[in-house]
């Protein structure tokens, strides 16, 4: 009988190395090298690795050794250890498994990251600008950014190994920026900050707002100082009789104007805008008078008066609408309406009483023309210059801030001029003009038109309807320098 002859199983045991040091987040290859008591090298079988008593993976073996890369989760001592999990070789017995080889230590430091801050070379003050960050490794975490001081200006998220963040500068000159890159992972990766950029902040063109319904203003950032000017609505026109159309009625006021420049700082982070809507012209064929234009205001200091309405000629001649004024109230800032016929006088300029900043003549509103006067109408250099009545050679009082006055048909006078404020309202023969405010409207037959407040008078639409007011308005200018 033949007998097989079975070889005997053979011992192993197992080694395992790698680097004394290794950097977290970063593949490393872990060593085992397994000898056997006799028959030569081993082959085939496979070693499982332990870090911290903890399987990270099998690898085969191939003379003698087997292979692993491994990634350290984070920075600290570990320790590794492999064990030889044994094989069958056939006819020529088994390798036995090993025991758990012997401690190997490696120490495991953080990965390094940095952090480049970039943006642009010139920013304008008030003004959104981008700062971005640029992340490497493009690992996850957070950028905060920092300006010279002010500190912390926002945190922004790295996506793809960017960061960016919108920030707005409020102050004008050279500006240092700096960011700091905090990971997410703080056991892997180190924390890397970056003070190399500089940046150069431009003052602005100055802020113009222009209200030309009421609101509320806003201080911008960085506001030194803030001119407001202030436009308050023309009168209406009044209305002639067509029972007598030898008789008319008179144009409406002028707006007032004002202007004033105030220290920012002085201000509070908003302020209330008021616009005086312009007078309603006499509807009907009655002689009605036309309504005095809206006062408009910038807080509770500064207030532009409307224009008075045109007198209406009921059967006689009405007066012409006295211009608006710049107060410190809304009290005594429109001008009063002109006489309701009775061959009457025009209406009273209103008085000012704030010193504007640009120097000139007269501040108060211009009075509106009578009847009894061959005369223009009163004039004036802020305030609204007064309307003129019917079948006078006398024009409207003329104005250059304020409103001029309103003129009248027939051989009345156009109405009077202004530069700034609203032009006054006038009949067929001629309109008063503004160079910056608007102007009066035209009369229709003895019918008169509105007196302009930023915006122009309305002609009158027939013999029965005068013209409306002008609009008033309010513009802000806020300069940072």
């Amino acid at each position: 009988m033949h007998r097989m002859q079975i070889s005997p199983a053979i011992a192993t045991a197992a080694t395992v190395t790698g680097p004394a040091t290794a950097t977290a987040a970063t593949a490393t290859t872990l060593t085992a090298s397994v000898a056997a008591t006799q028959r030569g090298a081993v082959t085939g079988g496979t070693v499982t690795f332990y870090v911290n008593g903890s399987s990270v993976g099998n690898a085969s073996v191939s003379s003698n050794a087997a292979s692993l890369s491994y990634t350290f989760p984070a920075s600290g001592s570990y320790t590794v250890t492999a064990k030889y999990n044994g094989a069958n070789s056939g006819n020529d017995g088994a390798w036995l498994p090993s025991a758990v080889s012997a401690n190997f230590t490696t120490t495991v430091s953080k990965q390094s990251t940095t952090v480049t801050i970039t943006g642009p070379a010139t920013a304008t003050m008030n003004t959104a600008t981008n700062l971005t960050a640029t992340v490497s490794p493009a690992v996850a975490g957070t950028v905060t950014f920092y300006v010279d001081g002010i500190g912390s200006v926002g945190t922004a998220t790295v996506s793809s190994g960017t960061a960016s963040l919108s920030y707005t500068f409020t102050s004008s000159g050279s500006q240092n920026l700096q960011c700091e890159f905090d990971p997410t992972n703080t056991g892997a990766y180190t924390a890397s900050n970056d003070t190399s950029f500089a940046t150069t902040v431009n003052v602005p063109s100055p802020d113009v707002q222009l209200f030309s319904t009421s609101g509320t203003w806003t201080k911008p950032n960085g506001a030194v100082s803030v001119l407001v000017e202030l436009w308050g609505g023309g009168g209406g026109g009044g209305t002639q009789n067509y029972d007598s159309p030898s008789a008319g009625g008179s144009g409406g006021g002028g707006g007032g104007y004002g202007r004033v420049t105030i220290a920012a700082s002085s201000l509070g982070s908003s302020v209330s805008v008021v616009v005086g809507a312009g007078g309603a012209g006499g509807t009907g064929g009655y002689g009605l008078d036309g309504a005095a234009g809206g006062t408009s205001s910038f807080g509770t200091s500064y207030f532009a008066g409307g224009g008075g309405g045109g007198g209406g000629a009921p059967f006689d001649n009405g007066g012409g609408g006295g211009g608006g004024a710049f107060r410190s109230t809304a009290s005594g800032a429109t001008g009063s309406n002109g006489a309701h016929g009775s061959n009457g006088n025009g209406g009273a300029g209103a008085t000012a009483n704030i010193a504007s900043d640009t120097t000139g003549g007269n501040m108060n509103g211009g009075v509106g023309a009578s009847y009894s006067s061959s005369s223009n109408a009163g004039s004036s250099y802020y305030g609204g210059g007064g309307g003129s009545s019917v079948n006078r050679t006398a024009g409207g009082g003329s104005s250059t801030f304020g409103g001029g006055g309103g003129g009248m048909l027939n051989n009345g006078g156009a109405g009077g001029n202004s530069v700034y404020g609203g032009g006054g309202g006038s009949g067929a023969s001629g309109i008063g003009t503004s160079t910056y405010g608007g102007n009066g409207g035209y009369g229709y037959e003895a019918t008169a038109g509105g007196g302009g407040g930023y915006f122009a008078g309305a002609n009158a639409s027939s013999d029965q309807n005068g013209g409306a007011g002008g609009g008033g308005a309010v513009r802000i200018t806020t300069s940072f320098s």
